[in-house]
């Protein structure tokens, strides 16, 4: 199965291991082209790129960090094609370090918005939100299941294999958990201009947690700034494989929290109010 699949398919999750997957794939298949001369090593290997941005085209990190490769690859003055060979393993090896470094930085950052003691709510499965988590160590973690794919059990079974104490609950159980939360934290797939988009519910989980005057924070990279995005539909089959022919399902992948109801944050360059982010 080829990487691009494997995005598409939702084999491959979480927006940062998407966008380093794409350039370790998008030099690996750099580097099988037999191209004869520079204009076609640049003219086939921008062909993949546009392959592995449309396998997931709502994931900004994943458009970036391959824009920012390609962008550099058609600036090279090279001519042979080993040396294009080179340069492309060189950004490619820049992106995910990038990638890599701008994690550990919201890690280290992201700790401190997590008291000791504290009870924390969670949703979908985001490696940042794990990662914090894991160094933070709360007394005890909800993570929502997460319909229809269910990335909440593999956010329970990271959580939990760290020692942390964590309950599975129905997405529609949060607002009976909420009472017991001192915050929620949530990764994010996009920062947009008109909120942060992340996994279907997290405007729910949001609002919930703003009635109830807990804080919200969202752990993601400015890598993820976009100005707009199309929030993607999956397959309805993800919801009901068998459903009757008359009934009409809509899958919505994402949907859009307001800043309004977010706390701060958090990126590799510090804790962050909404009005401080630039687009």
């Amino acid at each position: 199965m080829s990487v691009v699949n494997d995005i598409k398919n939702l084999k491959i999750q979480g927006a940062s291991e998407i966008a380093k997957a794409a350039v370790i794939d998008l030099n690996s298949y750099g580097n099988r082209l037999r191209s004869k001369t520079r204009d076609d090593f640049i003219e086939e290997l921008e062909i993949h790129a546009m392959k592995l941005k449309g396998a997931r085209p709502t994931e900004p990190a994943l458009l970036n960090c391959v824009n920012s490769a390609m962008s550099k690859m058609k600036k090279s003055k090279s001519s042979e094609i080993l040396k294009l060979k080179k340069e492309l393993f060189m950004h490619c090896k820049e992106e995910v370090l990038r990638i890599k470094t701008n994690m550990r930085k919201i890690e280290e950052i992201g700790v401190s918005v997590i008291p000791k003691n504290s009870i924390v709510l969670t949703h979908c499965h985001s490696h940042n939100v794990v990662n914090i988590l894991r160094k933070a160590d709360p007394v005890k973690v909800f993570a929502t299941e997460t319909r229809p794919r269910f990335q909440g059990r593999l956010t329970a079974k990271e959580l939990s294999s760290a020692g942390i104490e964590t309950e599975l609950i129905l997405d529609d159980a949060v607002a009976d958990v909420m009472k017991q939360v001192d915050l929620v934290i949530i990764g994010s797939d996009a920062i947009t201009k008109d909120g942060v988009v992340n996994k279907i519910g997290s405007n729910m989980i949001a609002e919930i947690a703003f009635d109830y005057k807990r804080p919200v924070y969202v752990a993601a990279s400015t890598l993820k700034i976009i100005d707009k995005i199309d929030i993607e539909v999956r397959d309805s089959a993800e919801v009901w494989k068998d459903a009757p022919k008359n009934v009409k399902i809509k899958n919505y992948a994402f949907d859009v929290v307001p800043y309004k109801h977010i706390t701060k944050i958090i990126t590799e360059k510090g804790l962050k109010t909404p009005k401080q982010i630039k687009f």
